[in-house]
Order: structure tokens, then C-alpha cells, then sequence
């Protein structure tokens, strides 16, 4: 009887060891973590125009508001270039206005006094040729006289011609070509003043959202060319942690899912977040001849939004994101 108490006493002990060594050796289900680096949406403050940098005060970390004013760019000849670009385009104005209103009395008055003066000159010179002429016929005067009367008669009739010519386009108006011809004109310079009135707006240099200046790459006086960041802003209320995923806990996590985040600067605290966006492809394409245990090596890009009201979370620190 107290052998058969002891068999059973083993089979007990052993059944319970068993199931230690079970409980010791189970598969056991690891939480997600990841680490990756806080980033920020960043935008570059740039210039238009090339020139010297003024009127710059900001520094980083100091915050801005869309549309504020960074600093002047110093172009004083892209101003004198708009001043004479006006001048031009006023003075076709102008003449537009004139060819499309017509001639005034005292123009026309004047076109007729030269068509008169045109008339006698015309008339003398004729009179001059016929007189020559006959003194030609007298032998009184060599070829060469008789040939710079007739000269002078052709001259001044060409001249007669020409100024009767005139006194009909002043008294009937422009020809529509011409008109048209000034009206183009007109739309040419206001299409150069607007292209030098843009390029002189560019000396303001206004911040493209709201937001903290994270570095200052100019100071005063310097060179700043066009398109090179002058300062760069961040959005540091909305900052986000990129981490990368295998492709076997891929199903663990879904958009939408909050997570905790964890920086080195505050040691055990939890930052709230959620996963804003999951790559929907591999970070390099998948070749056909991989094995399945290589395939589960492959990641996934995972955006995390952080919430940084406390703006205790900056861009550039090490973070661990905590899925589970």
C-alpha cells in the first residue's frame, strides 16, 4: 500500500515538473517596440531675389505665424527698374489715348499751315524749272542747272505729297493699325512693369506657415542668393516618429492605433500617439528567390503623430515607440 502511495506520489511530482518546464519554456508573446527619430513637417525660408540680407532679428526657436515678415532683401535697382517701367508705360498710355481719341484743332491747324508752305515752295520750284528751262532752250544755261531745277521741283513736290499726305491722317484719324499697334504696345509694357513689380515684392521674405525657427543660416549684410534657405521653420506641435516594422508583426498594428512613445529626455514618461500612416510596400522589392525566413526580415515605414502640446518632444531625439 505505501509502495503504490509512493508511485502515485512520483506521478504527481513529475506531472507538476512538467508543467513547470512547460510554463518556463512556452512561447512567450514579446510586445512591439521600435526606435526611430522625431521629426518635424520643416519649411525653408527662402528669397526670390539674390541680394543682402536686412532687417533680419529672428533666432531659433522663436516663433513665427504665416505671412510674418523674416527680413528685406536689398535691391534698391529692382525699385528704380519698376519707377522707369511706369514711366514707360504711362507714356504709351498716352500716345494710345491720343490715336484713339484723334487729332486736336491746333494739330490739325498746323498740318495745314505746312501743307500751304509745302504748296508754295512747290509752286516756285515748278515755276523756277519751266524758266530754266527755257533759258536752257537759249543756250543761257549749262545741262547741269537745267537738271538741279528739275531737281528741286521733284523734292518739292515729294514734299507737297507728303505733307498733304499728313493733314489727311490727322483730319481722318489713325489708321486701326496703328491704333492696335499702340495697344499692343501698351499690353508689352504692363506685362514687363507686372514681371519687375514681382521680382521687387521678392525683397520681402515672408514665413510660408506658422510654426519655430529651428536653424538661422544668414545674418545681416550677408549674401543671401535666391532660393537658398535663409531660416527654416518647424511645425512643432504636430511632430512625428518614423519607425520601421517587420513584415511578420505588420498584422499587430493597424492606422488609427495609439501608441506610447518614450524619449531619452524624460526617462519612464509616456507620449501619447498614433499611427498616422503605414507604407503600403516593402523598403526594398522583394526578389522571388528569397527564402520565407528572409522574407520575414523585410520592414515597413510607420509614421507615428505625436502629441506635443507640452512641446517637451524635439525634432532629431531618439524615440521608442511601444505598439502594445
Amino acid at each position: 500500500m505505501q509502495k503504490k502511495g509512493k508511485i502515485i506520489l512520483a506521478v504527481i511530482a513529475l506531472l507538476v515538473l512538467c508543467g513547470l518546464l512547460y510554463w518556463v519554456t512556452r512561447p512567450q508573446d514579446k510586445g512591439l517596440t521600435a526606435t526611430g527619430t522625431v521629426e518635424a513637417t520643416r519649411y525653408d525660408v527662402t528669397a526670390k531675389v539674390p541680394g543682402y540680407v536686412r532687417e533680419l532679428t529672428l533666432q531659433a526657436g522663436d516663433t513665427l505665424n504665416e505671412g510674418d515678415l523674416v527680413c528685406r532683401i536689398d535691391r534698391e535697382d529692382l525699385r528704380a527698374q519698376v519707377l522707369a517701367a511706369n514711366a514707360g508705360l504711362a507714356a504709351a498710355r498716352a500716345r494710345l489715348a491720343d490715336l484713339e481719341s484723334g487729332a486736336r484743332p491746333a494739330e490739325i491747324s498746323a498740318a495745314q499751315a505746312q501743307v500751304a508752305s509745302a504748296q508754295a515752295q512747290a509752286n516756285k520750284a515748278s515755276a523756277d524749272f519751266d524758266r530754266y528751262r527755257q533759258l536752257y532752250d537759249q543756250d543761257a544755261i549749262s545741262a547741269q542747272q537745267l537738271d538741279a531745277a528739275r531737281t528741286q521741283a521733284q523734292v518739292a513736290q515729294q514734299a507737297l505729297t507728303a505733307a498733304q499726305d499728313q493733314l489727311t491722317i490727322v483730319q481722318d484719324g489713325a489708321r486701326s493699325g496703328q491704333v492696335e499697334a499702340a495697344r499692343a504696345e501698351v499690353e508689352r509694357l504692363q506685362a514687363q512693369v507686372d514681371a519687375q513689380q514681382a521680382q521687387a515684392d521678392g525683397i520681402d521674405v515672408e514665413s510660408p506657415a506658422s510654426g519655430t525657427v529651428l536653424s538661422k543660416n544668414f545674418e545681416n549684410n550677408e549674401f543671401a542668393p535666391a532660393g537658398v534657405p535663409i531660416v527654416t521653420v518647424g511645425d512643432l506641435d504636430n511632430c512625428y516618429v518614423r519607425v520601421y516594422v517587420p513584415s511578420e508583426d505588420l498584422a499587430r498594428i493597424q492606422v488609427g492605433q495609439a501608441v506610447n512613445v518614450y524619449v531619452d529626455a524624460y526617462p519612464g514618461r509616456a507620449i501619447a500617439g498614433t499611427i498616422q500612416e503605414i507604407s503600403q510596400q516593402a523598403e526594398y522589392t522583394p526578389r522571388q528567390s528569397i527564402t520565407a525566413r528572409e522574407r520575414a526580415n523585410l520592414v515597413f515605414a510607420v509614421k507615428v503623430a505625436v502629441q506635443n502640446q507640452e512641446r517637451i518632444v524635439k525634432p532629431g531625439m531618439p524615440a521608442d515607440v511601444d505598439f502594445e
